[in-house]
């Protein structure tokens, strides 16, 4: 998959659900019941379940959730009650946790190809323009008004989606995955919410705000890690969050000029550096970040060691207040705003998806023999019944209408099989398999405590629409895939390294020309221009 299909594939498609998701459809139509119009109304002859044999191969990543439940997608409750809804059978095609790349190089390489293939293009040479070049993957300009209306009713009403969908030249690769705008900001930055009210701190704002606040924690809750973050599994997040205090980013970004711009080549990021190398020699920093993976974190928590970090409002918030509820009942988290320098700015960027979800849009193979049938299963999900059918699963089991709108079952909620939130949703609802519309009314039940609800809001209020650089929306050319395949990897490693040793304090900081001027050797600037390039005809579409 190109890196720019992955990309493609592997941002966030909001937008379209921020307004009540669908328009054209009747309040009876509506698959969450809500009295607005629905824009993804069906206007499809196309009757399910399909009257046919065809059998689909569909190539979907490994999924880490469920793999301890179940060995193929296949066995799931809802992939089972998708092949009655649809009327066609499915078989499975996955690689092993990890091997992804490796399995599909291998699978391109054989030529015996699937019917579907969800997941990132980004791996293969040139991205998914490439890809429909090389008769790997057909162009759906036609398939898509033909067969598949519903999903051509999203694409072809929303401009946004449009623009992010197609190629520079006007192509249709894929049936996008859609995110709710409640679903584009999932991360940002937590304290303990119980030690701020005992030591008397506000929620801190400012980065002078943040220095006090893990001081304090250090010297009067004995907090050796007074900041903890997955340093060795999602090590951006650390930079993702503080950064825009700086006006900057990690990795690409657009300046306020619409100049794209690598974030750790910037002096902004040098002020950055400094004041985390200090936060670290005064050991306000978990000492062993770049080995702290999640396990790693929640147990620096639970030992009270840790009084900040980084979290999502699921993986975190909810597990660790569902933990706590009865052995430490005063346990509580509070999600504070993405911090800035002077107090009243607006932080220039943060975690912050888009509405195209591209890691699990989908694309039909030009070895397919059932193109028909493959563009008219897809397109089930896009409409009313397939969109309410994939957010909330199966009815009397994940969930029951309640006036006509579904809400969810404790088994979802409060599942007996202890199941966590993400493996109930990936056994019983397309989370993280097939293209769907996310509903924002299924953000809203599963965010459960309060704290959830009020960390996602305060998350959002960041500039990152305005200068986030979205890889998986824009398309290199030929020469410019090139330029990405030959410096990229050097580039963001040599950074990664630079980063822990800049903060440990192994490097000077007086040593930061140096820095950059080894990134250029690299081609760095190569890249940025590339990606501007890129950029500027992708703001053409």
């Amino acid at each position: 998959m190109s890196k720019t299909m992955k990309r493609v594939l592997m941002t966030t498609l909001t937008a379209v659900l921020a307004t009540g998701v669908m328009a054209g459809c009747s309040q009876k139509e509506n698959p969450a019941g809500s009295s607005s119009p629905s824009p993804l109304a069906s206007t499809a002859e196309t009757k399910y379940p399909l009257q046919t044999n065809a059998k689909l191969k569909v190539f979907m990543g490994a999924n880490k959730d469920i793999a301890q439940l179940v060995s193929n997608m296949g066995e799931t409750p809802f992939m089972k009650e998708l092949e009655k809804r649809t009327g066609v059978k499915l078989e499975f095609i996955h690689p092993t946790v990890g091997a992804e790349k490796d399995f599909f190089n291998t699978l391109i390489a054989s030529g015996d190809l699937p019917d579907i293939f969800i997941g990132n293009m980004g791996d293969y040479p040139g991205g998914a323009s490439a890809a429909e070049k090389d008769g790997v993957i057909l162009s759906l300009n036609d398939i898509l008004p033909k067969y598949a209306p519903n999903a051509w009713n999203l694409i072809s009403k929303d401009k946004e989606m449009d623009k992010m969908v197609k190629t520079d030249t006007g192509k249709y690769l894929m049936f996008p995955s859609v995110r709710s705008e409640l679903g584009k900001v999932f991360a940002g930055p937590l304290l303990r919410a119980d030690w701020l009210k005992e030591l008397n701190l506000p929620v801190p704002e400012t980065i002078d705000e943040w220095y006090t606040v893990l001081k304090t924690f250090k010297e009067k809750k004995g907090a050796t890690a007074a900041f903890g973050y997955e340093g060795k599994s999602t090590p951006a997040l650390l930079r993702d969050v503080f950064l825009g205090a700086y006006k900057t980013d990690y990795a690409f970004y657009v300046d306020d000029k619409g100049k794209v711009q690598f974030g750790a080549a910037t002096q902004e990021y040098k002020s950055f550096l400094t004041t985390f190398h200090k936060w670290y020699e005064e050991g306000l920093i978990d000492k062993d970040f770049p080995l702290t993976d999640a396990n790693k974190l929640k147990s620096l928590i639970d030992q009270n060691k840790t009084g900040a970090f980084i979290g999502q409002s699921g993986g975190y918030i909810r597990s660790l207040l569902d933990k706590y509820k009865t052995s430490n009942p005063t346990f509580d988290l509070v999600g504070a705003k993405y911090p800035v320098l002077k107090k009243g700015d607006t932080p220039f960027s943060g975690q912050k998806d888009q509405k195209f979800n591209a890691p699990f849009s989908a694309v039909i193979t030009a070895k397919s023999k059932n193109v028909e049938i493959a563009a008219k299963f897809l397109d089930y999900f896009f409409t009313p019944e397939g969109i309410q059918f994939s957010n909330f699963g199966i009815e009397n089991t994940t969930y029951k209408l309640e006036n006509g709108k579904p809400k969810f079952t404790e088994f979802v909620t409060s599942n007996p099989n202890k199941w966590t939130s993400t493996q109930v949703q990936a056994m019983y609802s397309s989370f993280n398999g097939f293209p769907a519309v996310e509903l924002p009314e299924k953000i809203e039940q599963l965010n459960i405590y309060k704290q959830q609800t009020e960390a996602l809001k305060v998350w959002a209020q960041t500039d990152a629409d305005k200068h986030a650089f979205r890889d998986s929306v824009i398309s290199h050319t030929e020469e410019e895939s090139k330029i990405v395949a030959k410096y990229n990897e050097d580039v963001y490693k040599y950074a990664e390294q630079m980063f822990t040793k800049f903060v440990f304090g192994s490097e000077s900081l007086d040593n930061y020309q140096k820095y950059l001027d080894q990134l250029k050797a690299l081609g760095v600037d190569q890249l940025i221009k590339a990606k501007q390039d890129a950029y500027d005809r992708y703001m053409k579409r």
